[in-house]
């Protein structure tokens, strides 16, 4: 019976695991419902995955402002 208990924490722990991965993805601009299941199926080895591609991903910083209009030639009308 302990067991069960164990199993159900662990599978817990591993979907919200799941869930803060892809809602991390979602607001970063990469695809959240696929390091959801990327996650929720691998496990931590899938959030070191995600965390060692975020790490090395393109940084925030460099992102694209989808507020400022851009003209044909590429430079901003402000």
């Amino acid at each position: 019976m302990a067991a069960d208990g164990v199993l159900v924490l662990v599978s817990l722990l591993w979907g919200v695991l799941g869930l803060a991965c892809g809602a991390h993805a979602a607001t970063h601009e990469r695809n959240g419902p696929f390091w959801f299941l990327a996650v929720a199926l691998s496990g931590v080895v899938g959030a070191c995955v995600y965390g060692v591609l975020v790490l090395l991903g393109r940084d925030d910083t460099e992102a694209v402002d989808v507020d400022d209009p851009v003209t044909m030639t590429g430079e901003n009308e402000r």
